[in-house]
């Protein structure tokens, strides 16, 4: 285990807090509201301190590319 500073890491975006243009067509149980049409949706899904992580270590060592969570 060990830590490395943030200038050497590629995250994916799948790691990252992002957002995301979707089509909708809901209508809530009792059919008083509804969405409709294009709306962006915020994914809330960035690494927080301390999580661990699986790395992949780009040739040369000077950067790693984070996998996933673990």
């Amino acid at each position: 285990q060990f830590i490395l500073p943030s200038s050497l890491l590629i995250v994916p975006q799948h790691l990252t807090d992002y957002s995301v243009n979707v089509s909708m067509n809901w209508t809530t149980d009792d059919e008083n509201t509804s969405l409709s049409g294009d709306k962006t949706m915020t994914i809330h899904n960035g690494l927080r301190i301390g999580e661990r992580v699986a790395l992949l270590r780009k040739q040369g060592g000077q950067s790693y590319f984070i996998l996933d969570r673990i």
